[in-house]
């Protein structure tokens, strides 16, 4: 170092500055993209708090209105038909009992003539015998013929009298024919009756099993509509996680962004005080130069300058280690940056996935309503049918009301079932429209702010600057350059 310092001819020339403006180039790039993303992300963040999360508020509450608005309707709607069907119960009760009455008084009825029909004959017997009594009886004719007249003419009245009594017969008998013939028509009406309350069984039994099947196929739709919700959740789950991992990272970026700065800060210090030296060291050349040129008697002062001289050169050795360590530093948080950027674009990449997922979920649920529609159209048909079986069933016996509260419970079942298929649709359609919507929305700011393309260049420019860097390194912090300076 002192050859050199004695041998220079020219110790007045300024050091390069170039490799100090090209640091502060890139880091002044680096900052400026930083800064760039930051914004870009706030204002994502405000756009989705101030505009979608309310819309999304706004609308769920629209939603629960209307969804306790149509469930207290069709409470009430059910109501209706439920106090229907029991004022229909207790007509059919009060017709039948109508009908036993007019059937115990048939009865009723019947037994008497029955009863008179038995009597008849026993008079008429005792009527012969009373005849056959007088010639039995007979004993002189001449001694009785006064006897005998009377007795012709008990003969004459008793002649009249069957005659009278043959006709009442004859007139109860055909009360009786008529009563046989009424009673042999409600026999008839009775099992016609039971046929069509047997043939109204029959259907009832098939449609029980038709809306059995339609309950499985609902409690299988039901089950796979809870098993697609679960995979939601788990994907709605994931996504968090991906969102507290970006929030993670860019807390990062931040606290890195922060040591970018002070190390700016360190850096311009250094570099004022390594200008500060070197201006220094071309003051104390100059003076050595003019020392040597005018007086050799001088050489003391030359050597107290030659000791300064090597202590201010150890000093600018040890402030280009120390920017070489802030040099590393540079280099370390870039590479970090680097592994930021990376990251971000894997998270990127992986929320892609999930959008892409979830649509695929979603073409599934549309599937599966289309299926659940048509369960739906099955069992309107159904209720259209049984409705039919109601108005007929309005005109039969106190059997058939058991079987109409066997119904009744069904299509309550069946009402609440549908009720709770239609919430869980319209639960399942809101969150959907949401997500699509979120998600077009997303899609939107990112082409609008232009982040996908963007965010390339400033990792180009870094990975540049980087490379830069090593390059500039070797000769800013060669000391045989300084020395030859």
């Amino acid at each position: 170092m002192e050859q050199n310092l004695q041998k220079s001819p020219q110790l007045g020339h300024p050091l390069d500055i170039d490799d100090t403006k090209y640091v502060s180039g890139l880091s002044t790039i680096l900052v400026a993209t930083i800064q760039e993303a930051k914004d870009r992300i706030s204002q994502i963040e405000y756009i989705f708090c101030s505009q979608l999360f309310s819309n999304f508020q706004s609308q769920s509450k629209s939603l629960q209105k209307i969804y306790s608005e149509a469930r207290k309707a069709a409470e009430d709607a059910w109501k209706k038909k439920e106090n229907d069907l029991l004022l229909a119960i207790e007509n059919l009760q009060h017709e039948n009992k109508l009908i036993l009455k007019e059937n115990r008084s048939l009865k009723l009825e019947k037994s008497k003539f029955v009863n008179h029909e038995d009597l008849f004959p026993k008079k008429i017997y005792e009527l012969q015998e009373e005849l056959k009594q007088p010639f039995k009886k007979e004993e002189d004719l001449q001694q009785k013929t006064i006897e005998v007249a009377n007795g012709g003419k008990m003969q004459v009245n008793l002649l009249e009298a069957p005659e009278a009594k043959a006709a009442v017969r004859i007139n109860m008998e055909k009360i009786v024919e008529e009563l046989e013939e009424k009673n042999n028509l409600l026999l008839k009406k009775q099992r016609g009756l039971e046929l069509e309350n047997q043939e109204v069984r029959g259907e009832l039994l098939r449609k029980f099993r038709e809306v059995d099947e339609g309950m499985e196929l609902q409690n299988k739709l039901l089950q796979l509509v809870q098993s697609r919700a679960t995979l939601i959740v788990q994907k709605e789950k994931q996504l968090k996680e991906q969102e507290e991992k970006t929030n993670v990272l860019l807390a990062k970026l931040e606290s890195l962004e922060k040591d970018f700065y002070v190390i700016q800060e360190k850096l311009s210090a250094k570099t004022d005080e390594v200008e500060k030296e070197k201006e220094l060291c071309e003051k104390l050349l100059k003076e050595n130069e003019s020392h040597l040129l005018s007086s050799v008697t001088n050489e003391q002062l030359l050597n107290t300058y030659i000791t300064e001289n090597k202590s201010l050169m150890v000093k600018v050795q040890k402030l280009e280690e120390s920017l070489d360590g802030l040099q590393k530093e540079l280099r370390m948080r870039a590479e970090e940056l680097v592994g930021g950027r990376k990251s971000q674009k894997q998270l990127l990449q992986q929320i892609d996935s999930n959008n892409l997922e979830t649509l695929k979920i979603g073409q599934q649920l549309e599937v599966l309503e289309k299926e659940k529609t048509l369960l739906l159209a099955k069992t309107k048909g159904l209720e259209e049918k049984v409705d039919k079986l109601h108005v007929d069933l309005r005109l039969k016996n106190d059997e058939t009301s058991e079987g109409m509260e066997l119904h009744g419970k069904l299509l309550q079942q069946i009402e609440t079932k549908d009720s709770e298929l239609l919430s869980e649709k319209k639960k399942r359609r809101d969150v959907i429209a949401a997500y699509k919507s979120l998600k077009s929305q997303y899609n939107f700011l990112l082409a609008k702010c232009g982040l996908t393309p963007e965010i390339m260049l400033p990792l180009s420019n870094i990975e540049d600057g980087s490379d830069s860097l090593r390059r500039t390194s070797n000769p800013v912090t060669s000391p045989g350059k300084l020395c030859c300076l």
